[in-house]
């Protein structure tokens, strides 16, 4: 037993003193949690009261509470096991499907439809699903149509685009817009529309009010305001017309603003430019001075301007809505009746003509000019006629034509043609008289301008435009010039011919040209005749003395532009005056004559051939060479004109009375001539020096001539010298044959070229440079080239029977001239048969110079020699005319580089890189290549090392006589000094 604690200590003790009974948890004095249990005993007044301490009062239920609960854990770990079983093998197909789906979305591929394995509620799902995407591909292939469709739309049409969303921000734009905008669509994304699509007024140049906020605030399509102006990106103004409409979505509430709008810039100009244009056609179809008027189909008045109502006298009121007849006079009512019905008719009418009376009473003549007026349709509208007075210039016509007429009358009665030309339709009208002038009847000349420029004589005409001009263009008071007009019967008539203009319209132009044609052929058959005494030899009809120091002052005045030389010969015939005192002054003039046409034959076209008087006659000749080539020039006339004049004369003696016969006479000429350049001499001194020549070459032997130049003079008589000891040399057979070796890139000798030696009896050797150029220029390279020719084809011969030479080749050149000569080819077949030589080991070198002049005939005499097995080389290549379009043509074997080339080749790179071209071209066209000229071993190596094998040279030997050639040389020939 225990005492219990005081009242306020314990709760449960306190209620179970105050009656309570049953049980509760207290804790005891000592701190104890334990379990009390009060009862009261009624009959001795007491409570009896249990306490235990709550751990061992709850032990057993803590132990099953524990046990429970262990329990409970582990079922619910085994339903959880076993329901994530379940759930996984019902759930797996599903995983593994989303893991599927979860794939595809992440590689962007499309889905597809989900396998169904199983017929349970998961097949049903799989099943549902499948429809579903079904459902949504068909809506996503469908929106993706219609984004493509819209695409293509808004690519397609002609005006711009642009959407925004509801607050205003672009959403969408097409190419068009972009460029009016200046904005690209990606930039554009997302920005406000007032900051892409910026407007102002075109008058105010305020800014624009933005159409998608009324667009938003109404719900309505809005249209932009006019003259609207878009300001691009870059500052570029468009003018832009059209609207802005809301865009709804299915429910009709607004999504967005879409506005549509076009580039009106050029139609606003255009319509800019109409109502300018229209404006100034008011202007000047009421400030026009040509009076205009509109009549409907019954010919009433429907508008005329200012200048009508001044022309007609009336008001604007009075005129309008009356018929047009009110205002003619009885005539010209007829002339309407008539006209007009023409003018519906055919849609236009000109020039009639139509008295008017004026409100004032009195009239005018009026010519008008209409056309018709239709609608669209086709249909007319009204008629457009302009009215011109014409009373004034039909009374100026009148009294001109009558002026006319007495001025035809004047003229005719001086006998002389006159011709009227239109110039603006080309109508001329010619008298009588104009065309009996010319041979013609009245009808056999035509009423057109052609029928007088067709006759007059071609070389007139510029002169006669000219001088036509100069009076249209004011320059003159009249057209007169002298010319030559053809007659009917083919004559040329000298007429003079005058004209001037008597018309022309407001702006100065002329339209008629009146004239008169005057028959001047005798007065210039006299004028000619006058100037041929005073020009003229009577006799020779030669030019006199008078014409040539003309002449001779007019060549040397060429002679300084040009800076080129001319000559002056003087001609004295030998002994002419036996001639005459012998023969009589008749059979003299026929002489002379005679060497007149001699003459004229010897000289160029448009050197002059003058008589000097008695038997002298005097040559000029004009632009001969700069230099020294001037003294050959003039010299090879001279020759030819001596040749030609000591040719017999066939005199005829019947001139005389006491003679009936003909007789040859021999006749020469000495020549005196002087060069002149510029005007360092005057003619007076020229005709001196050519005197003083003439006397010499007459006091030298005549039939000769001289040059007043003692240095030229030499020159001259060193050439004679040299053409004389020439000609001795061919018939004395004073040439002799060089050869120079040809080698392969070994130094073995493949062949020679032939090379010509002169050996004078007196100069000794005489070198090609020095005979050649002369024998070339005299002819008398043809037998020389035809001796070397034929020697060389012997010497073949010979070589052909030594075995060790047997295999060599002839080179021989042939000059332009002697190829050119017509037998060349029978003479070198000739030559070919009567040595017997091989034609394969015989190659003719020929000179680019040969292809400037008849390139076909050369191709065929060389065409007709290769037939016969005959080489070609072409010979100085690179130095000449070099044409690669005849070089292709031409049957060729071999091409020579040039020595000239040859010799710099190791100093010069233009050299060496024309002598690698040579090389290259000649394989490109298949062409043996040979150098000439080679003279040190680096020469050759360099040539070898470009492809060229074959070398001629001082290096493999200089020219040699045969016998020195024919000595054995073994394969190193190279060894040669030069």
């Amino acid at each position: 037993m225990e005492t219990l604690p005081p009242a306020g200590v314990n709760w449960l003790v306190d209620r179970f003193i105050q009656g309570y009974e049953g049980s509760g948890v207290v804790v005891n004095p000592r701190g104890v949690e334990v379990l009390s249990s009060a009862k009261g005993v009624p009959a001795a007044g007491w409570y009896l009261a249990a306490f235990m301490p709550t751990a061992e009062a709850f032990a057993p239920i803590r132990a099953m509470q524990e046990r429970m609960l262990l329990g409970t854990i582990l079922f619910t770990l085994l339903a959880g096991s076993l329901t994530w079983w379940m759930l996984r093998r019902q759930l797996a197909p599903v995983v593994a499907t989303a893991q599927t789906l979860a794939a595809q979305s992440a590689a962007g591929l499309p889905l597809q439809p989900l396998p169904i394995t199983r017929q349970d509620e998961v097949g049903e799902l799989f099943g549902g699903f499948n429809r579903l995407l079904l459902t949504l591909g068909q809506r996503e292939d469908a929106l993706k149509e219609s984004e493509e469709n819209l695409a293509v739309t808004l690519h397609s049409i002609g005006d711009a685009v642009i959407a925004t969303d509801t607050v205003g921000r672009v959403t969408r734009m097409n190419p068009m817009a972009e460029r009016l905008c200046g904005w690209m669509l990606a930039d554009a994304l997302g920005r406000p529309l007032s900051e892409v699509f910026r407007l102002f007024n075109a008058d105010t140049r305020e800014p624009g009010v933005s159409p998608v906020q009324s667009v938003l605030a109404h719900g309505q399509v809005v249209g932009l305001a006019n003259h609207t102006v878009l300001l691009a990106k870059d500052g570029q103004e468009y003018r832009i017309a059209d609207s802005a409409a809301p865009i709804r979505n299915a429910a009709g509430e607004i999504v967005g603003v879409v506005l549509v709008f076009s580039d009106i810039t050029e139609r606003y100009r255009a319509e800019e430019a109409l109502r300018d244009s229209e404006e100034r056609f008011r202007n000047l179809y009421e400030q026009a001075p040509l009076a205009y008027q509109s009549l409907d189909a019954a010919g009433n008045i429907l508008q005329v301007n200012n200048a009508w109502l001044k022309l007609f006298g009336f008001t604007h009121d009075e005129a309008i809505g009356r018929f047009i007849g009110d205002f003619l006079d009885e005539g010209s009512l007829k002339t309407l009746g008539r006209e007009f019905p023409q003018l519906l008719s055919r849609g236009k009418v000109d020039g009639p003509v139509f008295d008017i009376r004026r409100k004032d009473g009195s009239t005018r003549l009026v010519e008008i000019n209409g056309r018709i007026g239709y609608d669209r349709e086709g249909n007319f509208c009204q008629t457009h006629c302009i009215l011109a007075d014409i009373t004034e210039r039909k009374k100026a016509e009148a009294a001109l034509l009558e002026s006319e007429e007495r001025w035809k009358f004047a003229l005719e009665g001086a006998g002389e043609g006159v011709w009227d030309w239109n110039i603006q339709t080309g109508d001329a009208l010619y008298s009588r008289r104009w065309k009996e002038m010319l041979g013609f009847a009245e009808g056999e000349i035509g009423n057109n301008s052609s029928e007088w420029s067709s006759r007059v004589h071609p070389e007139d005409m510029p002169k006669v435009m000219v001088a036509i001009q100069a009076h249209i263009d004011g320059k003159t008071r009249s057209a007169a010039i002298e010319f030559r007009m053809l007659c009917k019967d083919g004559t040329w008539l000298w007429t003079l011919g005058r004209g001037m203009v008597v018309s022309r319209d407001a702006n100065g132009k002329p339209l008629r040209l009146v004239g008169t044609n005057a028959d001047i052929s005798e007065r210039k058959a006299t004028a000619d005749k006058i100037e041929r005494l005073a020009f003229y030899d009577p006799l020779t009809d030669l030019p006199n003395r008078r014409l040539l120091l003309d002449r001779l002052e007019k060549a040397l005045a060429s002679s300084t532009r040009r800076n080129r030389y001319g000559a002056l010969m003087l001609l004295d015939m030998d002994d002419f005056k036996t001639l005459n005192d012998t023969l009589g002054h008749d059979v003299g003039d026929q002489f002379l004559v005679e060497v007149t046409s001699r003459l004229q034959a010897a000289v160029r076209e448009g050197d002059t051939v003058a008589r000097h008087g008695g038997d002298e006659f005097v040559v000029i000749l004009e632009d001969l060479s700069e230099d020294v080539l001037a003294v050959t020039q003039a010299e090879g006339v001279a020759l030819k004109i001596l040749r030609v004049v000591s040719q017999p004369y066939l005199l005829d003696l019947t001139l005389r009375a006491d003679l009936t016969t003909t007789r040859s006479y021999h006749c020469t000429s000495s020549i005196g001539i002087t060069l002149f350049r510029g005007h360092s001499l005057s003619v007076d001194e020229l005709l001196k020096r050519a005197d003083t020549a003439m006397y010499q070459a007459k006091a030298g032997g005549r039939n000769s001539l001289r040059f007043f130049d003692p240095e030229m003079q030499a020159v001259v008589a060193a050439r004679a010298t040299l053409d004389s000891d020439l000609r001795e040399a061919v018939r004395e057979g004073q040439f002799c044959l060089y050869y120079q070796p040809q080698v392969d890139s070994a130094g073995n000798r493949t062949g020679a070229e032939v090379l010509v030696r002169w050996q004078h009896p007196r100069r000794g050797m005489v070198p090609p440079v020095e005979f050649i150029p002369q024998a070339e220029a005299t002819g008398l390279i043809i037998p020389i080239g035809h001796w070397v020719l034929e020697t060389a084809c012997a010497q073949l011969v010979a070589w052909e029977a030594l075995p060790k030479m047997s295999h060599l080749t002839v080179a021989v050149n042939v000059s332009a001239r002697q190829f050119r000569h017509g037998d060349f080819v029978d003479q070198v077949l000739a030559i070919i048969d009567s040595t017997g030589v091989n034609p394969q080991k015989l190659k003719l070198e020929l000179t680019e110079s040969l292809l400037l002049d008849d390139v076909e005939d050369i191709i065929t005499k060389m065409t007709v020699l290769k037939g016969r097995g005959i080489g070609f080389s072409l010979d100085d290549f690179g130095t000449g005319y070099s044409s690669l379009s005849y070089l292709k043509r031409l049957p060729l074997d071999q091409l020579k580089i040039d020595q000239s080339f040859v010799r710099d080749v190791l100093t010069d790179p233009n050299d060496a890189a024309i002598a690698r071209t040579i090389v290259a071209l000649a394989q490109s066209m298949g062409l043996a290549v040979i150098a000439e000229g080679v003279e040190t071993e680096a020469q050759r190596e360099f040539l070898a090392a470009n492809g060229c094998t074959a070398y001629q040279g001082y290096l493999f030997g200089r020219p040699m006589p045969q016998w020195e050639f024919s000595l054995p040389t073994g394969a190193t020939a190279r060894k040669c000094k030069p």
